[in-house]
């Protein structure tokens, strides 16, 4: 992480791409990595199960490439510290 970003805000590492696969309205979507190891290994976008979204701001550090994690892809709970909040079948959290 970069210490001009906000938590959950990154810069991709060198060598790394980061895709959104099928954003929403908001720019949310999927988090694809694509990053090549040297001869004969690589890894294509490989779905890596976080959701999250571009921003168009130039950080402070001169990188222009930010992305935001904002969640897990798939799953039906969230777990705070000492609580877990479970989907109900409305489809809301409680």
């Amino acid at each position: 992480p970069c210490g001009y970003l906000p938590p959950n805000y990154y810069h991709p590492h060198d060598g790394v791409t980061v895709e959104i696969d099928c954003p929403d309205e908001t720019g949310i979507g999927d988090i694809l990595i694509s990053k090549n190891f040297g001869r004969d290994i690589s890894i294509e976008r490989y779905r890596i199960g976080d959701l999250g979204r571009f921003h168009t701001i130039e950080c402070e550090c001169g990188e222009k490439s930010t992305f935001e994690v904002v969640g897990k892809s798939g799953h039906d709970y969230i777990k705070l510290t000492g609580a877990i909040l479970r989907r109900e079948r409305d489809g809301g959290f409680g």
